[in-house]
């Protein structure tokens, strides 16, 4: 056995005698040489031992006579000197005190988290725990922490004692497996699940220092991830409301050249911002999977902080921005009365809202099975909805469409009819719906207050540094209407455009109700409509607004329609003298499909909208 030891920074190369040796003769060594030599051995090891514990006493006095400090960044704890809590089962970093003050002032500088330097410094410091000195410098790589990851005292200690130990690797690993996301996952299962493992850095689960909040911002997939989290106004999982806001909350630099469009997110953004329950999140990681995982509660924990702090200086950020009364209703009094809105109207529509929710988390499970009957649920919801609708005939559709909760109805119940094997029916409805707004909870609602308090400025304010345009415009996943098309299995066109005439007669036969349109000339009413200055939604990078229509008088017409057959189902109200507003070529099958259905030639009266009886 070679006779070795471990010092920190050699001046030469350290003596290496055999240590049996240094006791013992050679064979046939005389004894008098031997003990001779066992002397100069040992002096040698001495002379060594003492150079060395002099030049660590000089090595010492720059960690004892630096004048580095780390100071608290605003908003962060004062961490005072203590022992480090770290030291117990690790083996000590052999590197020279003086790489401590020189490492401590770049660690202070960073500004993400350096998890290698810590991990240096601390192992370093762990050489002498019990030094007051040291201790100081303890408090320095704590505070380093807190600046930027702005947790608690308590939980810094907690957090660097686990980041050095060596096992948490095997935390790490042991939880992303548990977090695989099933190959058939679909909707929000697959889109929580792929943040879930974005989140705790999972891609690369041999290092502990790339969890997502260490990597920047905009890394989750906003659009999509938001998207599911809207289904509701509380959120499923509060794990993924914290990744949410972890990656859309920040506060621009004072040279940001677009603080204004930065500052109108914190409108729809203030939801969860508001929102964030900490007790709910601990509760969660209190369940399987993250029970009883260091790893989970350790990133959780770093991520909660930096969040809490982003939201400090964002909601700082948007004071000082807007102060006047146009910013403070499109910032606060729109957005916060758009949600209080939705919220009262998903109450009152509470069991139709559910019960469609209910067929989407059935839509994404993996057989289709599971979606199939939703139309002797969803379709009576959705006729109920429609008959709450008090709109002139002219506005009608845009009221369905523009509403939060008739359009998110509409698109679910569009799915569900291509489930239900009526693919050209699912079509022509997914077609209307497409053109209003993009609706899911109370976070697009709020969205969507704030880009018409916007447009209610710019008309007294031209040149308010506020363009709708700028803004993200959501956008719906496709997730949906992707997974219903392969229900239906269907491919084509669909059915061909709108056309429309007044109504001769309707009589019922077993293939569909027979439309027989009039083949005399005829009169019918025409209107003209012109936008108004309110905006309806921003789509493909341009603003549509609402419209304001109204009649210009009857005009003739004799243009003579071929009968249709439309489903029977789809014919309530239909009767001889009604407007038929309808798609689909009458020589064609299938059977037309009714669009709008006006009680007479004045278009004044709606009796039948998208094959409801109203």
């Amino acid at each position: 056995m070679l006779f070795a030891l471990t010092l920190i920074v050699l001046t030469r190369s350290p003596p290496s005698y055999e240590e049996k040796y240094l006791t013992g003769c050679y064979e046939g060594e005389d004894a008098e040489r031997c003990k001779d030599r066992q002397a100069r051995w040992k002096s040698d090891i001495k002379s060594y031992e003492d150079e060395q514990n002099e030049y660590e006493a000089d090595d010492f006095k720059q960690l004892t006579q630096s004048k580095v400090t780390v100071e608290p960044d605003e908003g962060a704890v004062k961490i005072a000197p203590q022992k480090p809590s770290w030291c117990a089962g690790v083996t000590p970093d052999s590197t020279s005190w003086s790489f401590v003050p020189r490492s401590i002032e770049n660690l202070k500088d960073a500004r993400y988290l350096d998890i290698n330097g810590i991990a240096k410094i601390g192992l370093t410091l762990c050489k002498k725990p019990d030094d007051k000195d040291v201790q100081r410098f303890a408090a320095m790589v704590l505070q380093s922490y807190v600046n930027i990851t702005h947790v608690s005292a308590e939980d810094a200690v907690r957090n660097v004692t686990l980041r050095l130990n060596p096992k948490l690797v095997n935390s790490k690993k042991a939880l992303c497996r548990e977090l695989t996301v099933d190959e058939e996952a679909m909707g929000s299962a697959k889109t929580f699940g792929e943040t879930r493992r974005a989140f705790f850095g999972c891609s690369n689960d041999d290092k502990t220092d790339d969890a997502e909040w260490t990597n920047g911002r905009g890394k989750f997939g906003f659009t999509q991830l938001q998207w599911y989290l809207d289904t509701t106004a509380v959120p499923e999982s509060e794990l993924m409301r914290l990744a949410y806001v972890l990656d859309t909350v920040w506060a621009p630099a004072d040279d940001y050249t677009y603080k204004a469009s930065s500052a109108a997110q914190y409108a729809w953004l203030q939801y969860d911002m508001k929102g964030m329950d900490p007790a709910r999140l601990a509760k969660e990681l209190d369940q399987p999977p993250f029970k009883d995982n260091d790893y989970a509660k350790l990133i959780a924990s770093e991520s909660l902080g930096l969040y809490l702090n982003n939201a400090r200086l964002f909601e700082a950020f948007v004071k000082k921005t807007g102060k006047d009364d146009d910013w403070k209703n499109i910032l606060y009094t729109a957005p916060q009365k758009a949600t209080k809105d939705w919220e009262a109207m998903y109450a009152k529509y509470k069991s139709a809202f559910d019960n469609s929710k209910a067929f989407e988390d059935k839509l994404f499970q993996p057989s289709l099975k599971a979606a199939k009957g939703c139309s002797a649920t969803l379709r009576p919801d959705f006729l109920a909805f429609l008959k709450t609708i008090k709109a002139p005939a002219a506005d009608f559709e845009k009221s369905v469409t523009g509403n939060p909760m008739g359009n998110l109805l509409l698109e679910r119940y569009s799915a569900c009819a291509s489930v239900e094997g009526q693919p050209e029916y699912a079509d022509a409805l997914h077609q209307v719906q497409e053109t209003g707004r993009v609706s899911r909870g109370p976070r697009l609602a709020s969205y969507y207050a704030t880009i018409e308090a916007i447009g209610d400025v710019l008309k007294d304010r031209p040149k308010f540094p506020l363009d709708p345009k700028s803004l993200w415009a959501p956008n719906s996943d496709g997730d949906l209407t992707k997974r219903a098309s392969e229900a239906s299995k269907v491919e084509g066109m669909g059915l061909s455009g709108s056309q429309g005439s007044l109504v001769q007669s309707v009589s019922k036969t077993p293939k569909g109700t027979k439309i027989v349109f009039i083949t005399t000339k005829y009169q019918y009413m025409s209107q003209s409509c012109t936008p108004t200055n309110r905006i309806f939604r921003i789509h493909d990078g341009y603003i549509e607004y609402y419209q304001s229509c109204h009649d210009t008088g009857l005009q003739w017409a004799s243009n003579h329609m071929h009968d249709i057959l439309i489903p029977n189902e789809l014919a309530g109200n239909i009767t001889a003298g009604n407007w038929v507003q309808f798609k689909g070529d009458p020589r064609d099958q299938p059977p037309a499909l009714p669009l709008v259905v006006y009680s007479d030639k004045t278009k004044s009266k709606i009796v039948n909208w998208m094959g409801f009886a109203l």
